[in-house]
Parts: C-alpha cells; structure tokens; sequence
C-alpha cells in the first residue's frame, strides 16, 4: 500500500520530522559560507550546519508511517521548503491546512543562518523533512513509532475545510499568512538575490 499527497482528511493532524530547512540549511552553510562568517557565525555553527545534508532522507520514518497504516498523506518537501510541502498536500487532497510557526521545530543552525541572511526558515528547500497528515486519534501512536527510530517530530496544525488559501500559517507576531498560490518561491533564490553579487565580488577579489 502506498501513501500520496492527497489523502489528507479534514480532522487530521499535521505532522513534521526532523526540523523546517535540512537541506537548505547545508547548502547555506557552504554556499554562503563566507557571508556568514563576515556576519559573525561562528566556524563550529557552520561546520555543524554543513553536515545538515546527512540528515536528507526520510526513508525509515516515511516506511515507518505508511507500514503501520498511520498516514493518510504524506510528502517530502524540497524547494518552497515546509510551507511549499504544504501547500502541495493541500492541493492535492482539496484542503486547507492551519498551521503555527510556534510549533514548527527549527534547529539552532538554521535559525542563526536564516536570521544573520534576511531569510523565512519556513520556505527554505527542506529535503529531509517528513511532513505527514494522521488521524487525531493516532497522533499518539504515529509519534511513538517515530521516537523508537529516533527521528524527532512534533503536531504543528491540522486539516481543514478548504478556504481560500491553501495554507494558512498563524506567525508568532499574531499575524495570519495565507498561502494562495501553488509557487513557494524558495528562500535560496532570496539568498542568492540578496548576497549573490557580494558573494561573487568576495571570490574575485581572492
């Protein structure tokens, strides 16, 4: 039996593995890693960010769900990052997934570069993140399974009737942001656009 996007039911819990940006957060950390350290970052915070890229698959934990029958959809988010796999999932099942950005796990790497570099750590490219829907009432059970492997994850919203949005994510400021479009524009291009030509005036200059 497998598990696609669009199975996602209006009740059921929004769950993510790991934490928002694994990818994005190694490639910032090699990309952009002389932007960071003219920013302050520490060379330990960004060798440790550099080997966020061990941590892409999400193999065993998807495995894991989809043998145990606990995911009614489930998708591995890349470009357009967390809030990009969600909007595919809502599209994909006709739904509308609420979701707080106070719950969203983000490792310590990835806040120090998304915030030193302007960046939403929410729509960085996320490959390694495992976001699943499942029914409330074996919430317990799928974070259970996960624990035994031990993959960290967490319940950061829920399904919904569809609305007008796609994705509705609640910030820590108060304010709503609704996610209309299909396109996440994903925070690399950002970064590229903002540090992109400093960055290439840097390496000529060496």
């Amino acid at each position: 039996k497998y598990v696609t996007a669009s199975g996602a039911r209006v009740g059921d819990a929004v769950l993510m593995t790991k934490t928002a940006g694994v990818e994005g957060t190694a490639i910032l950390a090699t990309d952009f890693r002389d932007v960071l350290l003219e920013k302050g970052v520490p060379e330990d915070v960004i060798k440790r960010g550099a080997e966020f890229m061990g941590k892409v698959s999400v193999l065993k934990e998807a495995l894991a769900l989809a043998e145990a029958g606990l995911a009614t959809s489930m998708h591995d988010p890349t470009e357009g990052g967390l809030l990009g796999g969600l909007v595919e999932i809502a599209y994909a099942s006709d739904k509308t997934i609420h979701v707080w950005e106070e719950k969203v796990s983000i490792a310590r790497e990835t806040a120090v570069f998304t915030n030193m570099l302007g960046l939403d750590p929410l729509k960085l490219i996320s490959s390694g993140t495992l976001i699943a829907t499942v029914p409330q009432d074996r919430v317990g059970e799928a974070l259970k399974i996960l624990e035994d492997l031990g993959v960290e994850a967490r319940i950061i919203g829920y399904v919904g009737e569809k609305s007008d949005s796609f994705v509705n994510i609640y910030r820590r400021s108060g304010a709503v942001e609704k996610a209309t479009e299909l396109y996440v524009k994903d925070e690399l291009v950002s970064a590229w656009e903002l540090w992109g030509e400093k960055l290439k005036k840097g390496r000529s200059e060496k």
